[in-house]
């Protein structure tokens, strides 16, 4: 049985399929006629925001553009 959440894991980290620069990789679905297919250059997860209040919420993929992955609304959240 395929992990799914392994997979999203890896994706993260670059690890696996989806490491940097890897082009022609597929994310798998739990149904296969939803997989997604990329024909592109895989991006670099590895830099993030270090500093302001919500740290590591965006990656920045080159020139004046980011991604952003936010799972707190507030940097109180993360229970330090």
């Amino acid at each position: 049985m395929q992990s799914y959440f392994q997979e999203y894991l890896d994706f993260a980290s670059n690890k696996g399929k989806f490491q940097v620069g890897q082009s022609s990789f597929e994310i798998l679905a739990k149904n296969p006629s939803q997989n997604i297919s990329f024909n592109v250059p895989m991006i670099d997860f590895s830099t993030s925001n270090r500093g302001g209040k919500f740290q590591g919420e965006f990656t920045n993929i080159g020139q004046s553009y980011i991604v952003s992955a936010s799972h707190m609304s507030t940097s109180s959240n993360t229970g330090k």
